[in-house]
């Protein structure tokens, strides 16, 4: 892992209050600079389908969940791998992982649609979401 990557991974754990452990081969400066968020806004939909056994209230909320990945999805994931192979066998693997951070959902923004699928003997209830989330990207 390069040392540029691992004070990136700092100032990030640092900033979300994350705690992961270094070893002790790294020789690593103290950070001089301080890293600012930068906040964007995101939007996702979700969709869900109410069964027979849950109330429209827990499908309405499945919906926002998926939503509120798919925006996730949108601001991106880092992911950087190192593998070290000597004579066929794994001798060192690294993996380190970047992910954004949610800062707010807009609650009070949030858009439900019911719409009803199927026929008059067969039917469902559909709810979609609609949901916007501020994530800090850096």
């Amino acid at each position: 892992m390069n040392k540029s990557l691992l004070t990136n991974l700092i100032i990030a754990s640092i900033a979300t209050n994350a705690l992961f452990v270094i070893p002790t081969t790294y020789n690593i400066s103290p950070i001089t600079s301080i890293a600012y968020a930068e906040i964007k806004a995101f939007t996702g939909t979700g969709f869900s389908l109410q069964s027979q056994r849950e109330t429209g209230q827990i499908a309405m909320e499945g919906a926002k969940m998926i939503a509120v990945q798919r925006a996730q999805e949108q601001a991106g994931v880092f992911v950087s791998s190192r593998s070290e192979v000597k004579k066929a066998y794994l001798n060192n693997d690294e993996i380190a992982v970047i992910t954004s951070n949610i800062v707010r959902v807009d609650e009070e923004n949030i858009k439900y649609e019911k719409s009803v699928i199927g026929d008059a003997d067969i039917s469902t209830l559909k709810y979609k979401a609609t949901v916007t989330i501020y994530i800090d990207t850096n």
